[in-house]
């Protein structure tokens, strides 16, 4: 689970702070404020280390050349330099420190040229070379089922070639990989995930399945269908599905969900069930960090938010600061309500004034 981020002349980020709730993190702000670079940064720093056991350490150059390729390979920047992802007007180094429950601070910076980032000597103990553990799961914005089937004989170095040819990140890469990943017998759904799943497979009407060929297809009523067939709402959707039944998404193991606009191609009217399902989730003990902006999933994740089953949702708002817009402020409330700055709000507050002044305005005439 992870507590806190700090950044520092990263990307848009002059310096940043952003302490995290154990629940629902609702990131909100204007387009270009840095959500999705927060999330990735999140995800990049939380990826690499087990949350179940330690007993296998590496050493601090595979520790410095897989973060530094998982940072690449993640946020993307103009010919892979890592350098790049610095802030454009920093003149020191850039950082980012993420604070865990299981390992503490952990730190990684780089300057301008930087190859490799660097990090605390001590760093690489905190690491352990095992892969079979939960790991955290990203769910980007563009919806990726729809290209699975098609790659599900290539090998793992040709799809991650191929998809950033197609300038497509590692988030994308790291969810094909959990997607495939065939549902094994020794995964213990909980009460509430099952829940979960009911409820989604009752909206998309069947489930993502492997077939004997191994193909990730869609089944209802008995019935194979290729999932370029489904509404790519409900692909999102089924995409939770798969990630639960096959357990790449774990609640209570302390691997977090970041996930990246969950309402995008969603109709309204399922947006209050995805806001109950993220609910529950979370109340099985998911660290859910998501970005969006939807006034419906905010205002419903905000009408849910029940103290008294123990939930704890903080939304936090990013916007540029007035008297300097180069700079990107972080603030956070425990209710919607407590935010002063919220664009998706504003925005929301606008379309009712205007549709209360062109009703009163009829009244008149």
């Amino acid at each position: 689970m992870i507590e806190s981020i700090y950044l520092k002349n990263f990307t848009v980020f002059d310096e940043m702070e952003m302490k995290l709730s154990p629940g629902i993190n609702v990131i909100i702000g204007e387009n270009g404020t840095g959500k999705s670079h927060l999330l990735k940064a999140i995800y990049t720093m939380s990826s690499l280390y087990r949350t179940d056991r330690k007993d296998t350490q590496i050493d601090e150059r595979t520790v410095r050349e897989t973060l530094t390729s998982k940072l690449i390979n993640t946020m993307m920047p103009i010919d892979a330099k890592l350098w790049k992802l610095r802030k454009s007007d920093a003149t020191r180094e850039a950082f980012i420190k993420t604070c865990s429950h299981d390992i503490g601070n952990f730190e990684i910076s780089f300057n301008f040229n930087s190859k490799k980032v660097s990090l605390p000597i001590a760093a690489s103990t905190i690491f352990s070379a095992l892969e079979d553990s939960v790991k955290p799961v990203f769910i980007p914005a563009k919806e990726i089922c729809f290209i699975v089937e098609g790659l599900k004989d290539v090998p793992t170095t040709t799809i991650v070639n191929h998809m950033q040819a197609l300038h497509f990140d590692e988030t994308y890469t790291d969810l094909i990989k959990k997607l495939t990943k065939p549902t094994g017998a020794d995964v213990t759904i909980s009460e509430k995930s099952e829940w979960v799943l009911s409820e989604i497979k009752k909206i998309v009407r069947g489930k993502f399945v492997h077939d004997r060929s191994g193909n990730l297809v869609f089944r209802s009523f008995g019935t194979d269908f290729s999932v370029n067939v489904m509404a790519e709402g409900f692909r999102k959707l089924g995409t939770l599905c798969r990630l639960i039944e096959n357990g790449s998404l774990a609640p209570g193991s302390g691997a977090p969900l970041f996930w990246d606009e969950p309402d995008s191609n969603l109709n309204p009217l399922l947006i209050e069930l995805l806001a109950q399902i993220l609910v529950e989730l979370s109340r099985e003990g998911l660290q859910i960090i998501l970005a969006t902006h939807n006034y419906h999933l905010i205002k419903w994740l905000d009408l849910l938010n029940d103290k008294n089953q123990g939930d704890e949702i903080r939304f936090h708002a990013l916007y540029r600061n007035p008297e300097n817009r180069l700079v990107v402020v972080n603030e956070y409330a425990e209710m919607l309500s407590m935010l002063l700055n919220n664009p998706i709000q504003e925005s929301f507050r606008t379309i009712i004034n205007k549709e209360i002044e062109d009703n009163l305005g009829g009244v008149g005439k």
